[in-house]
């Protein structure tokens, strides 16, 4: 049971980075700093 959830943990972990990477990146593409 806690190999299992340890696992989810872990996995969910992974989707919430994948997701602020992704909103970040479109941030900083929207950003008009980004321009430099």
């Amino acid at each position: 049971m806690t190999r299992a959830n340890g696992s989810v943990a872990f996995d969910n972990k992974a989707a919430v980075w994948a997701v602020q990477i992704g909103l970040f990146a479109d941030l900083v593409n929207i950003s008009p700093f980004s321009a430099g």
